[in-house]
């Protein structure tokens, strides 16, 4: 029974996604983005940069910058023939899964123990902001790298105990291809959490070499996506349109009194009090950790044998603390100073790291209690917790789960195209109506055909894929013709083979180019450029390094003992 009980858990939170219906969320984008990356994917496009469809029928290189990891996962069940609906919420299964495991794993690595571990792999499933990401704002990118963040930690409790960063690398690597825009504030939360442990560690030389080629190597690994999407980011909308108006970062903080208790709500997020939705860390959460933090301090003078693991767990309480500061008001000056994590846009999603931290905190201090009082307090939290936050695990309502009603071409190139085109290309002029945005085009403008031409111009499709168009062009006179997609680093234009030059000046940067008399055939595509090329190469060697410390963390390892320091000594220490 014990070996099987981890099962309920992910039962409780799963259950309202088994229902044949879909549901609604801020984020309501998902399915279309998984039809235009499985669209792309079918016609050899490995990494598809470049989408169709979406762009309000111009297209745009949504997967050059937007995090591509759901859609792969997503992908895999729909390649095996699950319907749109259904990959995502597979998805959405899985990460509900790695999330519960990945803090299970980390503390039972520490503890051996199954109720302490089960305590922190349940506080950190249940909490109430892991319902707010899938059921209210249906940030799905977001919600993954929460499943991934313990990996992260377990990876480096592996560098750790016995050296091996394969695990730590790539799970560094996921997390940041699950959403960059978590990535940056884990790692000045990682930074903080590495000085507390490098203070108390035996061996400091060998874990800060570690953790240095085990960060390297998770930064290549993830090149081919992050490269790209920070150095070719100048080329797009991003900093005209979520860094102001209503993502501007200022109007997103908290409330002390918000942390402990906000109603519970579908909405948004506003400036002051009366938000739509809740940013509650947790009951369960608060008193506990606050328990934990008054007791440790008599056990720390009582028992001197346990003191280094009570170092650790101030250690992870603290940092619950410092990332629950950084979502409040008060700490806008540090905000305002480092400016990449204005692209952050809400302060609160640093609720990610308090849920977390605190998880691990108080699932470890509850080892260091007596078998009995440890059950005791693990069954009566676990009551209130599923008391408490079960319920918030269900959407507002439910709506159709059939795909056809996700992919139409109205909801593809207006009703999801207008609720994010940030991606597009820098030189379109969206309209500004205070605090709003808006395409500069109407409905009825969005294009109906691939290409214009001047002149009576025969014209006809020979290829039309989403990162080819090939267009057989007969003309009695010179031409300029047009190619009904929004211009973009990587777009080229050949004449009967030879490159032709690429203008891109109305308001939506259509591109076109001056065709000669006569028949020629056309050929627009979107090729690679350097900085996506360099980004490849450095992916393709770090992960022939990984394959290397794979081979010795998991074979010549385990058969010759090679480690760079004694395989029963842990770096930390105990």
């Amino acid at each position: 029974m014990k070996r099987f009980i981890w099962v309920i858990p992910i039962v409780l939170v799963i259950i309202p996604l088994l229902r044949l219906q879909y549901f609604p969320m801020h984020d309501a984008q998902h399915i279309a983005r998984l039809f235009v990356f499985d669209q792309a994917l079918r016609q050899g496009a490995l990494y598809p940069r470049w989408v169709e469809g979406l762009g309000f029928g111009f297209g745009y290189p949504l997967f050059n910058f937007y995090p591509p990891l759901i859609y792969y996962v997503a992908e895999v069940f729909h390649l095996i023939g699950f319907g749109l609906v259904w990959s995502m919420k597979m998805m959405l299964i899985v990460g509900f899964t790695l999330s519960f495991w990945g803090v299970y794993a980390l503390v039972y690595k520490k503890t051996k123990d199954v109720y302490s571990s089960m305590l922190g792999g349940f506080m950190y499933l249940m909490a109430p902001y892991h319902a707010v990401l899938v059921y209210i704002r249906g940030a799905f990118a977001e919600f993954f790298a929460y499943a991934i963040i313990p990996w992260v930690f377990v990876g480096f409790e592996m560098i750790q105990a016995n050296g091996g960063i394969s695990l730590f690398s790539a799970a560094f690597a996921l997390l940041i291809v699950s959403h960059p825009l978590i990535a940056f504030p884990f790692v000045l939360l990682f930074i903080g959490y590495f000085i507390g442990i490098f203070v108390i560690s035996l061996q400091k030389r060998v874990l800060i070499t570690k953790t240095a080629i085990g960060s390297l190597l998770g930064l290549g690994l993830s090149a081919f996506f992050w490269m790209p999407s920070m150095f070719e980011r100048h080329f797009t909308l991003v900093d005209k349109i979520l860094t102001h108006g209503l993502a501007d970062y200022k109007m997103h903080f908290l409330y002390i009194r918000q942390l402990l208790y906000s109603p519970w709500g579908y909405g948004g997020s506003i400036y002051g009090l009366e938000d739509g939705m809740s940013f509650r860390v947790g009951e369960v959460h608060i008193i506990l950790a606050i328990i934990a933090t008054i007791t440790l301090v008599f056990i720390f003078f009582r028992k001197k044998t346990q003191r280094l693991d009570i170092l650790k767990i101030y250690i992870f309480l603290g940092m619950g603390l410092l990332s629950a500061y950084l979502t409040i008001f008060k700490s806008q000056f540090i905000w305002d100073f480092i400016s990449y994590l204005w692209y952050l846009q809400f302060p609160w999603r640093l609720l990610t790291f308090v849920v977390y931290f605190l998880s691990v905190g108080v699932a470890l201090w509850v080892y260091l209690l007596k078998k009995m009082n440890r059950i005791i307090i693990v069954v009566i939290a676990a009551l209130f917790i599923y008391v408490l936050y079960t319920p918030l695990f269900e959407p507002a309502y439910y709506i159709t789960g059939q795909d056809n009603h996700y992919i139409s071409k109205n909801q593809l190139t207006w009703e999801v195209s207008k609720t994010s085109y940030e991606f597009m290309y820098k030189d379109i002029k969206p309209k500004q109506s205070g605090l709003f945005f808006s395409f500069p085009l109407e409905k009825s403008q969005l294009p109906t055909t691939l290409v214009n031409a001047k002149n009576n111009v025969d014209i006809r499709i020979l290829t039309d894929k989403v990162t080819m168009k090939e267009i057989s062009v007969r003309t009695q006179s010179k031409t300029t013709l047009t190619l009904n997609r929004s211009y973009f680093p990587g777009w080229n234009a050949y004449i009967d083979g030879v490159p032709a030059t690429v203008l891109h000046s109305d308001s939506v940067q259509r591109m076109f180019i001056d065709v000669p008399k006569g028949t020629h055939t056309v050929l627009f595509k979107f090729e690679t450029t350097t900085i996506r090329k360099i980004s490849w190469l450095i992916t393709f060697i770090s992960l022939l390094f990984w394959l290397y410390f794979v081979q010795i963390e998991t074979v010549w390892a385990k058969r010759f003992g090679i480690f760079f320091h004694k395989r029963n000594r842990p770096i930390s220490g105990k």
